[in-house]
């Protein structure tokens, strides 16, 4: 059976089944496990030719539905690269996003030379978040980079971003083990001349030194996590989600309304309340999940 498609394996799987004994146990069988276990045990399972092909109609269903492409990520990826000179950080960033959504990539398998393009998506959008002064999502975005393969060859501009990110968010020691890493990956960096790379050493050692001996304005700790919503000062007992300073009122003119029955401070949370429902606006629709409302990479 040099070629075998769906026609071929209809003939097999009605050949096996049709026959008043397996019919017989089908009809018999006393709940739907036993029912499974009679279908999984047919014969036509262990043929080769049959499990080559559920293989391959399952890979071909993959990429139909997942829209996986090394091309369609890369051409998203020189998309945001031409945004990403014009310095229109955040539309790179969009196009940056979709080229990590689009690229195939085999988790499952150890080997990541199958994982560039999105290597090179994730080092991309580490640089525009970076330039967006986002530095420890520029960090995240580094270190997936490099656990999905990023190439030696540009190893040394990834790791000289890595340590710019840890600079600014005031680790100065960690920053100088990661710029030392970027040393030795500059050593590895063939495709470089002599002169391009002695220009990037002076530039990397630079900022060594700027670690080891830090400005005041250096060394200032930039925290770019968002701040926590506040709590309201008190609850109102009678108001839900309300602050106890407010109060209800009712007239026929105005109908319900709120006002401060307690002194109320500039600033001050007066109302804070869990959404009943929750959709995502359209410039997030393609960088956030519409489940949790994370950042998607």
């Amino acid at each position: 059976m040099e070629t075998f498609e769906w026609e071929n394996f209809l003939k097999v799987a009605y050949r096996d089944w049709c026959n008043v004994q397996s019919l017989n146990k089908f009809r018999r069988a006393p709940s739907n496990a036993e029912r499974v276990s009679l279908c999984i045990g047919l014969a036509i399972w262990s043929d080769k030719n049959v499990c080559r092909l559920i293989k391959r109609c399952v890979e071909q269903s993959y990429m139909e539905t997942s829209g996986k492409s090394d091309e369609v990520s890369r051409s998203w990826r020189e998309k945001g690269n031409e945004l990403f000179k014009e310095r229109h950080y955040n539309e790179a960033l969009l196009c940056y996003t979709q080229s990590v959504l689009t690229a195939s990539c085999n988790i499952d398998n150890a080997d990541t030379s199958n994982r560039v393009e999105l290597a090179m998506a994730f080092g991309n959008r580490s640089a525009t978040l970076y330039h967006l002064n986002q530095y420890e999502l520029a960090l995240q975005e580094c270190d997936q980079a490099i656990s999905h393969g990023y190439p030696r060859a540009s190893l040394h501009k990834l790791l000289q971003r890595k340590g710019l990110c840890l600079m600014e968010m005031g680790q100065q020691h960690l920053a100088t083990i990661v710029l030392r890493e970027a040393l030795l990956a500059l050593d590895e960096a063939v495709n470089l001349s002599l002169e391009r790379k002695e220009s990037l050493k002076s530039e990397i050692e630079k900022l060594l030194n700027n670690c080891t001996h830090p400005s005041v304005s250096e060394n200032t700790s930039v925290s770019i996590k968002p701040t926590k919503p506040e709590d309201l000062r008190q609850s109102s007992d009678k108001l839900a989600s309300a602050s106890r300073s407010l109060g209800l009122r009712f007239n026929l003119d105005r109908g319900r309304y709120l006002v401060a029955d307690l002194p109320v401070n500039a600033g001050e949370l007066l109302i804070k309340e869990i959404p009943y429902a929750v959709i995502l606006l359209p410039e997030y629709r393609k960088t956030h999940c519409h489940y949790s409302g994370n950042r998607a990479g």
